[in-house]
């Protein structure tokens, strides 16, 4: 019986520990991008509580390129964070997340890492 309540409580305790590693909301950006546009493209993305999301793009780390809203949601059991915009949705798997790092394999099949920037 001890076991059983032993077993548990420590299952409760790592679910615990799992949701407050999966909490994204802050500002990000992209740390394994390729631009082969020529114009020095950098990305911000700002997760808000309420579940929306803001993706900015930069051209030389100031002159706004273009801005994209939308929401995402992440469902902590399955490991994805899915996204949708403009009436797309897209699913990408959560390969490796800590509070300043995230790693996802997206809906293309292509990783992508993030860092936190706020």
């Amino acid at each position: 019986m001890r076991f059983i309540l032993l077993f548990i409580i420590s299952l409760s305790f790592i679910a615990c520990q799992s949701n407050q590693n999966m909490d994204i909301t802050g500002s990000w950006t992209t740390t394994s991008t390729q631009d082969n546009t020529g114009m020095n493209i950098t990305d911000k993305v700002d997760f808000n509580t309420d579940g929306s999301y803001v993706l900015t793009l930069y051209s030389n780390g100031d002159s706004l390129v273009s801005e994209m809203k939308g929401s995402y949601q992440i469902d902590k059991n399955k490991q994805t964070l899915s996204i949708t915009t403009s009436g797309a949705n897209f699913k990408h798997k959560i390969i490796n997340f800590d509070k300043d790092y995230l790693k996802i394999k997206t809906s293309q099949g292509v990783e992508m890492s993030m860092k936190r920037i706020q």
